[in-house]
């Protein structure tokens, strides 16, 4: 190996670093292999089936292959099947939001969602499985009965889809000619929408009050209130 000459804290350290890597990369070899696949078939001409559906049948090959070699076990397996549907779900409501798209067409499509793309998150499941039994992780003093943790993702994603319903909506806020934005996200939006669309109507007042001449003083210099100030000659005028 390359660190066989070099001797010393910077040789170990160097060791550590390339096994670190190696135990990586072959955490990712699902991936790897995944996303190489997809990758090729962007590249082959006259498929007699569509990509999408070819990509389902290779996902579920790899798949076997992965288990047969004994490179994931049978709980490994049932893991990326949950990270699957998990993604598939998830697929299924950023497609409908409008997120993105699948434009090709396949058999094995749902909804606008191909199957094969709980894959991708399948992938991530399987790179966790793998980095915990060649790294050998284990957790100290968790509690497995807890219900917090899955409530809290559960949570952050229904704010996650529903800020983007949002923002697919036209409701994230708006710029009025003072510079200041009012109240955007989930939280303003709830409490101040009737503040938010009073602003926005003031705005587009102001608006046209300037193309017509006849925008108030106080918004005249970017929303610093610029009183009439009366001369001395004036005031003397008047006192007289």
């Amino acid at each position: 190996m390359l660190t066989i000459g070099i001797i010393g804290p910077l040789g170990a350290a160097l060791r550590q670093l390339l096994e670190f890597a190696w135990l990586q990369t072959r955490s990712c070899a699902f991936a790897i292999a995944l996303m190489s696949g997809v990758a090729a078939s962007t590249l082959l001409p006259g498929l007699p089936v569509a990509r999408y559906d070819l990509l389902v049948v290779y996902g579920v090959l790899l798949t076997l292959l992965f288990w047969l070699r004994g490179w994931e076990n049978g709980r490994d397996v049932g893991v990326i099947a949950v990270c699957h549907v998990i993604g598939l779900a998830f697929e299924l409501v950023k497609v409908s939001l409008g997120s993105w798209s699948y434009p090709e067409p396949a058999v094995l499509k749902f909804a606008g969602v191909p199957l094969y793309g709980g894959f991708l998150y399948a992938a991530v499941g399987s790179y966790i499985c793998r980095a915990w039994q060649l790294f050998d992780l284990e957790l100290v003093r968790y509690r497995p009965r807890s219900s917090r943790e899955p409530g809290l993702g559960l949570r952050l994603r229904q704010a996650e889809v529903a800020l983007h319903g949002l923002e697919q909506s036209g409701g994230g806020g708006c710029v009025g000619r003072r510079g200041g934005v009012v109240r955007r996200g989930l939280a303003g939006a709830a409490r101040g929408q009737a503040a938010e669309q009073q602003e926005c109507g003031h705005a587009g007042v102001l608006e046209s009050a300037a193309s017509q001449g006849s925008c108030p003083s106080s918004f005249q210099q970017g929303g610093v209130e610029q009183p009439q100030a009366e001369s001395a000659l004036n005031r003397g005028s008047g006192r007289a």
